[in-house]
């Protein structure tokens, strides 16, 4: 089986993105994840733009990722900063293989073979929330009932990065929530 490690930065919804994909690399990849970036085939670095120097971070961890990585491994950059950065992310740090904005992170598989993809559309994809069932922590659940924002505040780069408000529709609520509760 392939190897995944993942860098999960920010807040809950990270966690959560995080949590769909590896559930989609593990269903439909093959890949397991591991704690050690040794041994990983694939590294996914899932970003926040509102936490502390987020660019600054991410291409910090994308160089020590880079010291310490396999030489065949690959590196893509997911979340906020991705929405934000786009191709300039590639341009600044060319080993990274693709980009996923954080409302594309239901492509993962579709990106995890390719070089230089970018997907970074804010468009609401209800495949997004139909999660597989990895949980990073098997006593709690995330569950979405909305995503992005509509305010235009001076100081928050939330809408552009997640897009506009959107209500998840309640039937994927429900499914989501038994889902959850039949796993444990």
């Amino acid at each position: 089986m392939k190897k995944l490690f993942i860098e999960t930065l920010g807040c809950a919804m990270n966690v959560r993105d995080s949590e769909h994909m590896i559930a989609e690399l593990n269903q439909k990849e093959s890949y397991e994840i591991t704690e050690n970036l040794k041994d990983a085939d694939l590294i996914i670095i899932n970003t926040c733009s509102v936490r502390e120097k987020p660019v600054a971070k991410l291409f910090s961890e994308i160089g020590v990722f880079n010291k310490h990585k396999k030489p065949s491994a690959k590196i893509g950059v997911t979340g906020c900063t991705a929405s934000h950065l786009g191709d300039e992310i590639i341009k600044r740090a060319p080993s990274v293989d693709f980009v996923l904005g954080a409302r594309n992170v239901s492509k993962i598989t579709d990106v995890v073979n390719k070089k230089h993809a970018v997907e970074v559309s804010t468009d609401f994809d209800e495949s997004t929330y139909a999660f597989g069932e990895y949980r990073s922590n098997p006593f709690k659940a995330m569950v979405n009932i909305s995503i992005g924002c509509d305010k235009s505040c001076t100081f928050c780069i939330v809408p552009a990065t997640r897009g506009d408000e959107i209500s998840i529709p309640s039937d994927l609520i429900v499914q989501e929530i038994k889902k959850a509760v039949a796993t444990g």
